[in-house]
């Protein structure tokens, strides 16, 4: 009688390998049946895992709404730090602010969102009719949203801003008010925009959205603590990627406008 041999350790774990490669060909395949059989056998965890669903759905609508009003309020700061900076020291001031919380590993909000929140604060306070004694009694620490302890005049605001928000969610209020304008985002990825020329204020946007990202990469790249952290191949790859854009804006230039004459 012939023996069959069996497979070596490794050709089995191939094989095994293998065989899962071949039935599950996508990660959502993957994704599926590892949720799958995460699945509870007992009744009493499963229901217990049902009322966690259920108190997590819930809270998602009440997180959002409260990311919308940190949004205001970070907008409403943002304005009384602007105001109270020399002219021309705005844009320093935010990009040293990027630049000291990316070298400590921090991530923040990109400038264009930075614009989003001064820009829904204004609607904000337009809207709920603010008045300039109730934004001032708001409290120094603004990332709380507790005002038990503050003033009437905070707690009014805070009211209004609340009924401002309602039962919206940042990307909802900011589109809502036409501050970023989903559908036209998705239009324009999609391609579907093409007889259709760009707004005025989509134009003003986009170009701001360069600026100022030209400005944040010019301004991290010249702080000297994050300059002399780089090494000799980083500071030539730096300065071959920001001399290739300054050659390809100006080709561009002279494409559309043509060599000044001389």
């Amino acid at each position: 009688m012939r023996r069959v041999r069996a497979p070596a350790p490794n050709q089995s774990r191939s094989a095994g390998r293998a065989g899962i490669n071949s039935m599950s060909n996508t990660p959502s395949n993957y994704a599926l049946t590892v949720l799958g059989e995460s699945k509870s056998s007992a009744l009493a965890d499963v229901s217990k895992l049902q009322a966690v669903a259920a108190e997590q759905l819930a809270a998602i609508p009440r997180i959002e709404r409260e990311a919308a009003l940190r949004a205001i309020l970070c907008g409403l700061t943002l304005h009384r730090v602007k105001a109270s900076l020399p002219h021309g020291q705005w844009e320093p001031w935010l990009a040293q602010v990027h630049t000291q919380n990316a070298t400590s590993g921090g991530v923040l909000p990109s400038h264009a969102q930075v614009r989003y929140y001064m820009r829904l604060a204004i609607a904000a306070v337009e809207e709920t009719k603010a008045t300039k004694p109730q934004l001032l009694a708001l409290p120094g620490d603004q990332t709380e949203l507790a005002m038990e302890s503050a003033d009437s005049g905070a707690r009014q605001l805070m009211s209004k801003l609340t009924k401002f928000v309602g039962a919206r969610s940042l990307n909802e209020l900011l589109s809502d008010l036409g501050i970023k304008d989903r559908k036209a985002n998705r239009k324009h990825a999609a391609g579907d925009d093409k007889d259709e020329p760009p707004s005025a204020q989509t134009v003003q946007e986009a170009f701001n959205d360069i600026a100022e990202n030209l400005r944040v990469a010019r301004d991290s790249a010249c702080d000297k603590a994050v300059w002399m952290s780089f090494t000799r191949a980083q500071h030539e790859d730096l300065r071959a990627l920001f001399e290739g854009a300054a050659d390809k804006v100006a080709e561009t230039f002279i494409k559309t406008h043509g060599r000044k004459k001389s």
